[in-house]
């Protein structure tokens, strides 16, 4: 990491460079602010509201009057499950790791709230390495570079483009997901 064999960091220093997102992102019973505080537990209001707002859940915010204290639900049944994953995108954003890991995190949202997903990870991506799994190809399409595995091997990387030219099984997979 910037020049240095990452086995020499302690794990916990480690560790701090890294967001994480999984595909199903848990959110707790409590509030908003209780959710985001997981993983940056001295975070001010400000800092909360600004990722909330960053991620493109402003309207959580204001459709309820408590605001960060507005209740989620068990696991989040007051979210939507677009919501829900912005959320933990938030959560993993508020702890202003300069590396963030998605992991599938679009794979069970509808088309509209992928959308809303991907307009939120363009919104964060300034000055963060994005390292986005994933098997829709809709979620990567952007990107700067694009490794394809298959059992485990590097078969390809590059661009969209690229791949479409020099990958088949790239080319397969946007061709079955209308992308090519």
């Amino acid at each position: 990491m910037n020049g240095h064999d990452s086995r020499t960091f302690p794990r916990d220093e480690l560790r701090a460079q890294f967001g994480y997102v999984e595909q199903d992102a848990p959110t707790l019973a409590g509030t908003l602010a209780d959710n985001l505080r997981l993983a940056s537990p001295d975070a001010s209001d400000q800092q909360c509201e600004r990722v909330l707002r960053a991620v493109n859940l402003g309207e959580v915010l204001e459709r309820n009057p408590l605001g960060l204290q507005a209740p989620v639900g068990e696991d989040g049944v007051m979210l939507s499950g677009g919501e829900r994953q912005r959320l933990a995108i938030a959560r993993a954003l508020l702890t202003d790791a300069p590396i963030l890991l998605l992991d599938e995190s679009t794979s069970s949202l509808d088309g509209v709230n992928e959308q809303r997903m991907r307009e939120a990870i363009d919104a964060v991506s300034t000055d963060r390495t994005l390292v986005v799994i994933a098997h829709r190809l809709s979620t990567v399409v952007d990107s700067d570079i694009i490794v394809v595995l298959q059992d485990g091997t590097v078969v390809g990387q590059g661009t969209h483009a690229e791949l479409v030219e020099s990958t088949p099984l790239y080319r397969d997979l946007a061709r079955h997901q209308l992308l090519a």
